[in-house]
């Protein structure tokens, strides 16, 4: 099945259903109310998620890698200055093209 197939036979506006990043860039988080959990819920709604990592050096910003560009595509178009806890969120598609694992990596 399609990326447009999803969607009646055509895709949203703004959508291109070519994007081949996989990994994106959450911003403008709140720390204080936001993890690993909460970002998997959000982000879900638009594919599988492969792994969510929350930034040590930057708490307020975190990447998700979605299962392929589409989903990513998807997270980036709709979630781009939602309101969460108060914030307005910056979703941008990262320049890493996968999150490496560690010690603070959730898949």
């Amino acid at each position: 099945m399609g990326n447009a197939a999803a969607f009646g036979g055509g895709l949203p506006p703004g959508i291109s259903g070519t994007n081949d990043r996989c990994t994106v860039l959450v911003s403008n988080l709140n720390p204080e109310r936001v993890d690993e959990d909460k970002l998997f819920n959000l982000f879900s709604i638009y594919g599988n998620i492969i792994r969510i990592k929350l930034l040590q050096n930057k708490p307020d910003h975190a990447l998700v890698q979605m299962g392929d560009g589409f989903q990513a595509e998807l997270a980036v178009h709709f979630l781009k200055r939602a309101m969460l806890f108060g914030k307005h969120l910056e979703v941008n598609f990262s320049k890493h093209p996968n999150i490496t694992t560690g010690a603070d990596t959730h898949e």
